[in-house]
């Protein structure tokens, strides 16, 4: 919620990428507790969800994720290009973070 907020520090990505490689929690998880900023009406909010969503995703390149969990990641980041303008470039940046990713 603090990263939402724009007063967290930088390493949340990180962190939460840390936990999803250790196996202390998974990358379904996340996107559920993101989902209210991922849909939020607030369109600050949605960004911001997206853009850690995207940040998280970089810090896996070395995580094989399977096959449903890209599949579910491709279809909503192709959905969020219909979004604001605001959205794209983290849209964009999460999209290029499953191609270079390095396990797929």
């Amino acid at each position: 919620q603090e990263f939402i907020k724009g007063h967290s520090e930088q390493n949340v990505p990180k962190t939460l990428a840390g936990g999803i490689v250790a196996g202390t929690t998974d990358l379904v998880s996340v996107v559920e507790v993101l989902g209210i900023y991922l849909t939020s009406k607030d369109i600050d909010n949605r960004a911001q969800g997206t853009r850690l969503l995207s940040e998280l995703l970089t810090h896996l390149q070395q995580h094989v994720l399977s096959k449903d969990e890209v599949q579910y990641l491709v279809a909503f980041y192709c959905d969020r290009l219909k979004d604001s303008t605001l959205i794209t470039p983290y849209v964009l940046h999460g999209l290029m973070a499953l191609v270079t990713n390095q396990q797929l």
